[in-house]
C-alpha cells in the first residue's frame, strides 16, 4: 500500500519579490469575489468554477483565512453540482 506524506508549505520568494507576488495573489482573489458569469459551464481548471475554487482553497489553506475558505467551499459545491 502506498502512503502519502504531507509536506509543509515553504515560500519560494522573500523580501520585495514576495511582496509583489502577494499583491498579485490578493488582486486575483479580489477579482474572484465577484466573478460574474464564468466563461464556461465545463468542469475544467481553465474554465468554469473548479479553477477559482482550487485557487481560493489553496490560498485559504496558506493564509488560514476562514471567510476565504468558506468562499472556496461554495465554489467547490457549485462546481460539483454543475
Amino acid at each position: 500500500m502506498h502512503t502519502c506524506s504531507l509536506t509543509t508549505w515553504t515560500p519560494i520568494l522573500d523580501g520585495p519579490e514576495a511582496s509583489v507576488a502577494w499583491d498579485v495573489i490578493e488582486s486575483v482573489a479580489r477579482a474572484l469575489e465577484h466573478p460574474g458569469e464564468f466563461r464556461s459551464r465545463e468542469h475544467t481548471l481553465a474554465d468554469g468554477r473548479p479553477g477559482p475554487a482550487l485557487f481560493l482553497a489553496y490560498l485559504a489553506m496558506v493564509t488560514g483565512d476562514e471567510p476565504l475558505r468558506q468562499r472556496s467551499l461554495g465554489l467547490i459545491e457549485q462546481a460539483v453540482d454543475g
